[in-house]
């Protein structure tokens, strides 16, 4: 499975990419929403984990331009450390698999992944 992560805590966001690629999933990393926007252009991504606070295109807003782009229709598990997250994720009626709350365990994600049989 190709996963794009957009997570701007470089140490957060290459722990997700090696617990997912341990398990052979490929993933791009990605730090902002202008990245994750040009990957999306270019690459075939099957599911996205994203934060909702980035730089650039925050992470909310990166998600509206996914949701409104008719062309991408790619699953999400969104982390957030935001207290009203769950809301958010509710009002967009956003594409969302999963959700975890900040700090995120990254095998979780992968659990997550697995049994919802993604790959």
């Amino acid at each position: 499975m190709n996963i794009l992560i957009l997570e701007d805590d470089r140490l957060l966001n290459k722990a997700i990419s090696v617990s997912l690629e341990d398990s052979k999933h490929k993933t791009c990393c990605c730090f902002n929403g202008n990245e994750a926007l040009a990957v999306l252009e270019n690459r075939k991504v099957d599911l996205i984990v994203a934060d909702l606070m980035i730089p650039e295109k925050a992470g909310l807003n990166f998600l509206i331009v996914l949701q409104n782009t008719t062309k991408f229709n790619i699953p999400l598990i969104i982390i957030s450390a935001l207290e009203n997250a769950p809301t958010l994720i509710e009002r967009y009626h956003f594409n969302c698999i999963a959700f975890f709350k900040k700090p995120v365990d990254p095998d979780l994600i992968l659990d997550q992944i697995n049994r919802l049989n993604l790959q």
